[in-house]
């Protein structure tokens, strides 16, 4: 049998055998032991400190205002050009063939037309888009600007 704390040593009886008597001596032991909480209980000050009430005007974050900007930043012009004749000829094939197959292949699917036009239109797609993608730049840029590049 394990002996329960509080009880004097020799003494093996548990908390279950103990009369309603000694239950309470022994509590009003422990309690004595603890001393008076009336006298380590913090009082409250006699008047609150002055405090404002509701938000202190320029301190919160729909106070923060942005300062001017003086305009020193003018974004470039974008070099553009939408002439079709400046465009590749890699490029341009390629659009048309992409174009073209998938024409066929919608042709083909709403006339019930023969399977074998439906893949050539699909092989021609194909064709286009490994012809675009081949015609795609290796670098972004040529020049040395190490600047981030959308």
């Amino acid at each position: 049998m394990t002996r329960m704390p509080g009880n004097p040593p020799g003494d093996d009886r548990r908390d279950d055998d103990l009369s309603r008597a000694e239950v309470e001596s022994r509590w009003l032991e422990l309690t004595s032991q603890l001393g008076d909480f009336a006298s380590t209980v913090p009082t409250a000050p006699a008047e609150p400190a002055e405090r404002p009430v509701g938000p202190v005007p320029g301190r919160g974050p729909r106070d923060y205002e942005v300062e001017d900007d003086d305009g020193a930043f003018v974004p470039p012009e974008a070099d553009v050009d939408l002439d079709p004749s400046a465009l590749s000829a890699g490029f341009r094939l390629g659009w048309f063939l992409v174009i073209l197959g998938i024409l066929a292949t919608i042709v083909v699917f709403f006339t019930r037309g023969p399977a074998w036009i439906a893949i050539i239109g699909t092989l021609v797609t194909a064709g286009g888009i490994l012809t675009l993608a081949m015609a795609l730049p290796e670098r972004q840029g040529d020049d040395d600007n190490n600047g981030a590049v959308v």
